[in-house]
Protein backbone atom coordinates (compact mmCIF):
# COMPACT_ATOMS: atom_id res chain seq x y z
CA UNK A 1 0.00 0.00 0.00
CA UNK A 2 1.14 2.99 -1.15
CA UNK A 3 2.20 5.49 2.38
CA UNK A 4 0.47 9.14 1.78
CA UNK A 5 0.93 10.27 5.21
CA UNK A 6 -1.04 13.62 6.33
CA UNK A 7 1.53 14.52 8.69
CA UNK A 8 4.23 17.09 7.50
CA UNK A 9 6.55 14.50 5.78
CA UNK A 10 10.44 14.81 4.90
CA UNK A 11 10.26 14.35 1.29
CA UNK A 12 13.60 14.20 -0.47
CA UNK A 13 14.51 16.02 -3.66
CA UNK A 14 15.84 18.86 -2.68
CA UNK A 15 16.73 17.31 1.45
CA UNK A 16 20.58 18.31 2.21
CA UNK A 17 20.45 18.27 6.07
CA UNK A 18 22.00 16.94 9.18
CA UNK A 19 19.83 16.66 12.18
CA UNK A 20 19.83 19.39 14.69
CA UNK A 21 18.10 18.52 17.93
CA UNK A 22 14.63 18.57 16.94
CA UNK A 23 15.37 20.71 13.52
CA UNK A 24 15.62 19.59 10.24
CA UNK A 25 15.57 20.47 6.42
CA UNK A 26 12.22 18.76 4.32
CA UNK A 27 12.22 18.76 0.92
CA UNK A 28 10.35 18.53 -1.96
CA UNK A 29 -21.62 17.09 11.40
CA UNK A 30 -21.44 14.79 12.79
CA UNK A 31 -23.99 15.05 9.84
CA UNK A 32 -25.34 12.19 11.00
CA UNK A 33 -28.74 11.72 12.07
CA UNK A 34 -29.67 15.18 11.41
CA UNK A 35 -28.44 16.12 7.77
CA UNK A 36 -31.29 15.55 5.61
CA UNK A 37 -34.23 13.20 4.33
CA UNK A 38 -31.71 10.67 3.16
CA UNK A 39 -29.93 10.56 6.24
CA UNK A 40 -31.81 7.49 6.64
CA UNK A 41 -31.18 5.60 3.39
CA UNK A 42 -34.39 4.12 2.24
CA UNK A 43 -35.56 0.90 -0.53
CA UNK A 44 -38.09 2.78 -3.45
CA UNK A 45 -39.18 -0.46 -3.68
CA UNK A 46 -41.68 -0.07 -1.09
CA UNK A 47 -43.37 2.11 1.44
CA UNK A 48 -42.02 3.54 4.17
CA UNK A 49 -42.07 1.59 7.20
CA UNK A 50 -41.94 2.09 10.95
CA UNK A 51 -37.99 1.96 11.71
CA UNK A 52 -36.17 0.89 14.87
CA UNK A 53 -33.45 3.56 13.30
CA UNK A 54 -33.06 6.20 16.72
CA UNK A 55 -33.86 8.68 13.91
CA UNK A 56 -36.52 8.34 11.14
CA UNK A 57 -36.76 10.21 7.52
CA UNK A 58 -39.79 12.15 9.07
CA UNK A 59 -37.81 13.66 12.09
CA UNK A 60 -34.74 14.27 9.65
CA UNK A 61 -37.58 16.23 7.28
CA UNK A 62 -38.96 18.35 10.54
CA UNK A 63 -35.80 19.43 11.69
CA UNK A 64 -34.77 20.29 8.13
CA UNK A 65 -37.98 22.24 7.92
CA UNK A 66 -37.01 24.52 11.18
CA UNK A 67 -33.55 24.38 10.51
CA UNK A 68 -33.02 24.71 6.93
CA UNK A 69 -31.46 21.82 5.06
CA UNK A 70 -27.34 21.70 5.51
CA UNK A 71 -27.08 20.03 2.31
CA UNK A 72 -25.78 21.96 -1.11
CA UNK A 73 -26.33 20.33 -4.09
CA UNK A 74 -22.62 19.70 -6.27
CA UNK A 75 -20.90 18.52 -9.31
CA UNK A 76 -19.03 15.45 -9.24
CA UNK A 77 -15.88 17.80 -9.70
CA UNK A 78 -16.96 20.03 -6.92
CA UNK A 79 -17.19 16.78 -4.65
CA UNK A 80 -13.72 16.00 -5.50
CA UNK A 81 -12.71 19.25 -4.31
CA UNK A 82 -14.65 18.94 -0.74
CA UNK A 83 -12.51 15.20 -0.16
CA UNK A 84 -9.81 13.62 -2.21
CA UNK A 85 -9.78 10.13 -3.16
CA UNK A 86 -13.35 9.69 -3.77
CA UNK A 87 -15.50 7.02 -4.72
CA UNK A 88 -18.23 6.99 -7.80
CA UNK A 89 -21.34 5.53 -8.27
CA UNK A 90 -21.29 1.69 -9.68
CA UNK A 91 -21.87 1.16 -12.98
CA UNK A 92 -25.34 1.13 -14.13
CA UNK A 93 -26.61 3.51 -11.53
CA UNK A 94 -29.02 5.63 -12.54
CA UNK A 95 -30.48 8.99 -10.57
CA UNK A 96 -26.77 9.81 -9.35
CA UNK A 97 -27.18 13.15 -7.39
CA UNK A 98 -23.91 14.73 -5.18
CA UNK A 99 -24.09 17.35 -2.19
CA UNK A 100 -22.03 18.42 0.45
CA UNK A 101 -22.22 19.49 3.80
CA UNK A 102 -20.32 22.52 4.77
CA UNK A 103 -18.38 21.89 8.20
CA UNK A 104 -19.24 23.84 11.43
CA UNK A 105 -16.29 25.59 13.15
CA UNK A 106 -15.51 23.16 15.52
CA UNK A 107 -15.57 20.70 12.92
CA UNK A 108 -12.87 22.97 11.09
CA UNK A 109 -10.90 23.57 13.75
CA UNK A 110 -10.64 20.46 14.38
CA UNK A 111 -9.48 19.48 10.72
CA UNK A 112 -12.63 17.77 9.51
CA UNK A 113 -13.34 18.75 5.89
CA UNK A 114 -16.84 19.10 4.35
CA UNK A 115 -19.33 15.73 4.46
CA UNK A 116 -20.00 14.16 1.00
CA UNK A 117 -22.77 12.91 0.27
CA UNK A 118 -23.97 10.53 -3.18
CA UNK A 119 -27.47 9.22 -3.82
CA UNK A 120 -27.84 6.52 -6.28
CA UNK A 121 -30.11 3.75 -7.79
CA UNK A 122 -28.81 0.81 -8.82
CA UNK A 123 -31.25 -1.38 -11.46
CA UNK A 124 -32.76 -3.62 -9.09
CA UNK A 125 -34.45 -0.45 -7.84
CA UNK A 126 -32.22 -0.19 -4.42
CA UNK A 127 -31.59 3.33 -3.31
CA UNK A 128 -28.39 3.76 -1.96
CA UNK A 129 -26.10 6.61 0.24
CA UNK A 130 -22.77 6.76 0.13
CA UNK A 131 -20.79 9.29 2.26
CA UNK A 132 -16.51 10.67 2.37
CA UNK A 133 -15.36 12.85 5.04
CA UNK A 134 -11.91 14.04 5.37
CA UNK A 135 -9.92 14.33 8.45
CA UNK A 136 -13.24 12.50 10.24
CA UNK A 137 -11.81 9.72 12.89
CA UNK A 138 -11.29 5.99 12.31
CA UNK A 139 -14.19 5.29 14.97
CA UNK A 140 -16.82 8.69 13.89
CA UNK A 141 -19.81 7.16 12.21
CA UNK A 142 -20.79 9.26 9.39
CA UNK A 143 -23.42 7.21 7.81
CA UNK A 144 -26.82 8.63 9.77
CA UNK A 145 -28.19 5.03 9.90
CA UNK A 146 -28.76 4.45 13.76
CA UNK A 147 -30.16 0.70 14.08
CA UNK A 148 -29.72 -2.01 16.44
CA UNK A 149 -27.38 -4.23 14.21
CA UNK A 150 -28.06 -7.67 13.90
CA UNK A 151 -25.39 -8.61 12.18
CA UNK A 152 -21.56 -7.11 12.44
CA UNK A 153 -18.95 -8.16 10.41
CA UNK A 154 -15.09 -7.58 9.75
CA UNK A 155 -14.40 -6.96 5.88
CA UNK A 156 -11.29 -6.17 3.40
CA UNK A 157 -12.31 -4.91 0.28
CA UNK A 158 -10.86 -6.29 -2.68
CA UNK A 159 -9.98 -3.31 -4.62
CA UNK A 160 -9.55 -0.28 -2.00
CA UNK A 161 -6.52 0.59 -0.70
CA UNK A 162 -4.75 -2.18 -3.13
CA UNK A 163 -7.27 -5.16 -1.42
CA UNK A 164 -6.05 -4.35 1.80
CA UNK A 165 -9.01 -1.72 3.18
CA UNK A 166 -10.49 -3.37 6.42
CA UNK A 167 -14.05 -2.48 7.13
CA UNK A 168 -17.47 -3.44 8.39
CA UNK A 169 -20.47 -4.71 6.67
CA UNK A 170 -23.57 -4.53 9.02
CA UNK A 171 -26.96 -5.85 9.03
CA UNK A 172 -30.11 -5.17 10.37
CA UNK A 173 -33.64 -7.21 10.06
CA UNK A 174 -36.78 -6.30 11.31
CA UNK A 175 -40.43 -7.08 10.98
CA UNK A 176 -41.22 -3.71 8.96
CA UNK A 177 -37.87 -2.96 7.51
CA UNK A 178 -34.28 -3.83 6.97
CA UNK A 179 -31.41 -2.29 6.59
CA UNK A 180 -27.54 -2.53 5.58
CA UNK A 181 -24.48 -0.87 6.44
CA UNK A 182 -20.49 -0.93 5.13
CA UNK A 183 -17.74 1.60 6.46
CA UNK A 184 -14.27 1.83 5.95
CA UNK A 185 -11.63 4.30 6.71
CA UNK A 186 -8.66 5.21 4.85
CA UNK A 187 -5.80 5.54 7.58
CA UNK A 188 -3.15 6.87 5.14
CA UNK A 189 -4.86 10.32 4.54
CA UNK A 190 -7.94 10.02 6.80
CA UNK A 191 -10.84 9.63 5.19
CA UNK A 192 -14.45 7.79 6.31
CA UNK A 193 -16.30 6.26 4.16
CA UNK A 194 -19.79 5.13 4.75
CA UNK A 195 -22.40 3.09 2.42
CA UNK A 196 -26.29 2.37 3.39
CA UNK A 197 -29.57 1.43 2.23
CA UNK A 198 -32.75 0.34 4.17
CA UNK A 199 -35.73 -1.37 2.92
CA UNK A 200 -38.47 -3.75 3.49
CA UNK A 201 -37.18 -6.55 2.08
CA UNK A 202 -33.10 -6.63 1.56
CA UNK A 203 -32.64 -10.71 1.04
CA UNK A 204 -29.83 -11.05 -1.48
CA UNK A 205 -28.22 -8.03 -1.59
CA UNK A 206 -24.35 -7.96 -1.94
CA UNK A 207 -23.72 -4.29 0.10
CA UNK A 208 -20.00 -4.97 -0.04
CA UNK A 209 -19.77 -5.92 -3.55
CA UNK A 210 -21.31 -2.51 -4.03
CA UNK A 211 -18.59 -0.53 -2.09
CA UNK A 212 -16.28 -2.31 -4.39
CA UNK A 213 -17.79 -1.27 -7.22
CA UNK A 214 -17.68 2.18 -6.58
CA UNK A 215 -13.68 2.11 -6.17
CA UNK A 216 -12.40 4.89 -8.31
CA UNK A 217 -8.85 3.81 -9.31
CA UNK A 218 -8.37 7.32 -11.08
CA UNK A 219 -8.41 9.19 -7.79
CA UNK A 220 -5.59 7.07 -6.34
CA UNK A 221 -2.64 9.47 -6.79
CA UNK A 222 0.91 9.45 -5.72
CA UNK A 223 0.53 13.21 -3.82
CA UNK A 224 2.53 13.55 -0.62
CA UNK A 225 1.96 16.50 1.01
CA UNK A 226 5.29 18.18 1.84
CA UNK A 227 3.58 20.91 4.56
CA UNK A 228 1.05 22.04 6.50
CA UNK A 229 -0.72 24.15 3.33
CA UNK A 230 0.04 21.19 0.97
CA UNK A 231 -1.91 18.99 3.39
CA UNK A 232 -4.95 21.76 3.30
CA UNK A 233 -4.87 22.72 -0.50
CA UNK A 234 -4.56 18.32 -1.23
CA UNK A 235 -2.42 19.72 -3.98
CA UNK A 236 1.15 20.66 -4.63
CA UNK A 237 1.68 22.90 -7.15
CA UNK A 238 0.21 26.46 -7.37
CA UNK A 239 -0.13 29.27 -10.25
CA UNK A 240 1.37 31.88 -8.43
CA UNK A 241 2.92 33.16 -4.54
CA UNK A 242 -0.68 34.76 -4.20
CA UNK A 243 -2.57 31.57 -4.88
CA UNK A 244 0.21 29.55 -1.94
CA UNK A 245 -0.46 32.68 0.55
CA UNK A 246 -4.96 32.32 -0.09
CA UNK A 247 -4.76 29.12 1.54
CA UNK A 248 -3.21 30.44 4.74
CA UNK A 249 -5.54 30.20 7.51
CA UNK A 250 -6.29 33.08 10.42
CA UNK A 251 -3.11 33.87 12.41
CA UNK A 252 -0.87 31.74 10.16
CA UNK A 253 1.93 33.96 8.13
CA UNK A 254 4.15 34.63 5.02
CA UNK A 255 7.01 36.70 4.26
CA UNK A 256 9.13 37.39 1.29
CA UNK A 257 13.26 36.29 1.13
CA UNK A 258 16.49 36.89 -1.05
CA UNK A 259 18.48 33.68 -0.93
CA UNK A 260 21.52 32.43 -2.18
CA UNK A 261 21.36 30.58 -4.74
CA UNK A 262 17.84 31.80 -6.14
CA UNK A 263 17.40 34.77 -8.78
CA UNK A 264 14.36 35.67 -7.78
CA UNK A 265 12.63 35.74 -3.72
CA UNK A 266 11.14 32.67 -2.58
CA UNK A 267 8.20 32.81 -0.29
CA UNK A 268 8.28 31.45 3.24
CA UNK A 269 5.34 30.36 5.02
CA UNK A 270 4.38 29.44 8.46
CA UNK A 271 1.66 27.78 10.97
CA UNK A 272 2.92 29.67 13.14
CA UNK A 273 3.21 33.27 13.86
CA UNK A 274 4.63 34.26 17.48
CA UNK A 275 2.38 36.88 18.75
CA UNK A 276 5.32 38.49 21.04
CA UNK A 277 6.78 39.65 17.62
CA UNK A 278 5.60 38.18 14.77
CA UNK A 279 8.37 35.34 14.32
CA UNK A 280 8.49 31.94 13.55
CA UNK A 281 10.18 28.91 14.68
CA UNK A 282 9.98 27.05 11.20
CA UNK A 283 9.42 28.49 7.62
CA UNK A 284 8.00 25.98 4.87
CA UNK A 285 9.98 27.69 1.40
CA UNK A 286 8.11 27.80 -1.93
CA UNK A 287 9.63 29.12 -5.32
CA UNK A 288 8.78 28.90 -9.00
CA UNK A 289 10.07 25.89 -10.81
CA UNK A 290 8.98 25.07 -14.46
CA UNK A 291 6.14 27.81 -14.39
CA UNK A 292 4.80 26.30 -11.14
CA UNK A 293 5.50 27.26 -7.60
CA UNK A 294 6.33 24.57 -5.50
CA UNK A 295 7.87 23.38 -2.04
CA UNK A 296 11.41 23.69 -2.05
CA UNK A 297 12.63 22.83 1.49
CA UNK A 298 11.29 23.17 4.79
CA UNK A 299 13.11 24.51 7.95
CA UNK A 300 11.99 23.30 11.00
CA UNK A 301 13.10 25.19 14.13
CA UNK A 302 15.09 23.09 17.45
CA UNK A 303 14.49 24.13 20.75
CA UNK A 304 11.87 26.93 22.73
CA UNK A 305 9.77 28.16 19.86
CA UNK A 306 9.36 31.84 21.27
CA UNK A 307 12.98 31.98 22.41
CA UNK A 308 14.84 30.45 18.78
CA UNK A 309 13.04 32.11 15.78
CA UNK A 310 14.06 31.57 11.95
CA UNK A 311 16.49 34.12 10.77
CA UNK A 312 17.62 35.77 7.51
CA UNK A 313 20.58 38.43 6.74
CA UNK A 314 22.82 38.55 3.45
CA UNK A 315 21.29 35.65 1.60
CA UNK A 316 21.53 32.80 3.99
CA UNK A 317 18.78 31.44 6.55
CA UNK A 318 19.58 30.75 10.20
CA UNK A 319 17.95 28.11 12.51
CA UNK A 320 18.92 26.44 15.86
CA UNK A 321 18.91 26.78 19.36
CA UNK A 322 21.99 27.30 22.14
CA UNK A 323 23.15 23.82 20.92
CA UNK A 324 22.59 23.77 17.36
CA UNK A 325 24.20 25.94 14.70
CA UNK A 326 22.39 25.42 11.34
CA UNK A 327 22.11 28.01 8.01
CA UNK A 328 20.71 27.35 5.16
CA UNK A 329 20.45 28.74 1.26
CA UNK A 330 19.33 27.10 -2.27
CA UNK A 331 21.20 24.66 -3.59
CA UNK A 332 22.21 23.80 -7.48
CA UNK A 333 21.43 20.87 -8.54
CA UNK A 334 18.72 20.24 -6.69
CA UNK A 335 17.38 23.27 -6.99
CA UNK A 336 15.86 23.73 -3.36
CA UNK A 337 16.79 24.52 0.25
CA UNK A 338 20.15 22.74 1.16
CA UNK A 339 21.81 23.02 4.75
CA UNK A 340 25.09 25.53 4.50
CA UNK A 341 26.61 24.50 8.24
CA UNK A 342 25.29 22.88 10.60
CA UNK A 343 27.17 21.90 13.81
CA UNK A 344 25.67 20.64 17.12
CA UNK A 345 26.82 19.77 20.75
CA UNK A 346 27.11 16.59 22.49
CA UNK A 347 27.24 15.94 26.16
CA UNK A 348 30.18 12.66 26.06
CA UNK A 349 31.44 11.39 29.33
CA UNK A 350 31.27 15.04 30.98
CA UNK A 351 32.17 16.30 28.14
CA UNK A 352 30.71 18.93 25.36
CA UNK A 353 32.08 17.32 21.66
CA UNK A 354 31.18 19.67 18.81
CA UNK A 355 30.39 17.76 15.50
CA UNK A 356 29.66 19.21 12.48
CA UNK A 357 30.50 20.57 9.11
CA UNK A 358 31.14 24.29 7.27
CA UNK A 359 29.93 24.17 3.18
CA UNK A 360 31.36 27.27 1.63
CA UNK A 361 28.92 27.39 -1.38
CA UNK A 362 25.78 25.63 -2.75
CA UNK A 363 27.39 22.68 -4.08
CA UNK A 364 29.18 19.31 -1.81
CA UNK A 365 32.49 20.45 -3.49
CA UNK A 366 33.77 22.53 -1.06
CA UNK A 367 32.53 21.00 2.82
CA UNK A 368 34.83 21.15 5.79
CA UNK A 369 34.54 19.78 9.29
CA UNK A 370 34.02 21.68 11.77
CA UNK A 371 37.09 21.11 14.01
CA UNK A 372 36.23 24.40 16.84
CA UNK A 373 35.58 23.74 20.28
CA UNK A 374 33.47 25.51 22.71
CA UNK A 375 34.87 28.90 21.78
CA UNK A 376 34.52 28.49 18.28
CA UNK A 377 30.99 27.23 18.40
CA UNK A 378 29.97 29.97 20.66
CA UNK A 379 31.48 32.74 18.15
CA UNK A 380 28.58 31.31 15.55
CA UNK A 381 25.93 31.31 17.64
CA UNK A 382 26.84 34.71 19.23
CA UNK A 383 27.13 35.80 15.11
CA UNK A 384 23.89 34.12 14.35
CA UNK A 385 21.76 35.74 16.40
CA UNK A 386 22.61 39.28 15.37
CA UNK A 387 20.92 38.45 12.75
CA UNK A 388 17.51 39.74 11.97
CA UNK A 389 14.36 37.85 12.58
CA UNK A 390 12.07 36.80 9.98
CA UNK A 391 9.31 38.99 10.35
CA UNK A 392 6.08 37.51 9.10
CA UNK A 393 3.11 38.83 7.72
CA UNK A 394 -0.17 37.79 9.95
CA UNK A 395 -2.78 36.63 8.03
CA UNK A 396 -5.96 38.00 9.39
Amino acid sequence: MKKKGLCILIAGTALFAAACGQGNAVNNGDAAGNASSQAAVERTTSAPAESSATETVAETETQNAQMGNPWSEVTREEAEEACPRLFVAPEGSSDEVWSVMTPSAEDTEAGRGPLVQLTFKMPEGDSFTARAQYGAGADEDISGMYYDWDVNDDITLSNWGEGNMKGKCMAYSGDDESAQLCTWYDIEIGIAYSLGVSGKDLDGLDIQGVAEAMYDGESESDFMPSDFLQEEAQKDEFESFDQVISYLKKGQGYAYLTVTGSEDEVLAITDKVSEKDKTAHSVYIYAKRDGKVQNIGNILGSGDEDSWPVRCADGIIYSGDDTCYESWFIGEAPNGVMMKDSVNVYAENGQNEYVGFLRESNDFDHDKDFTGGEEEFNALIKERDTKAPVEMTVVE
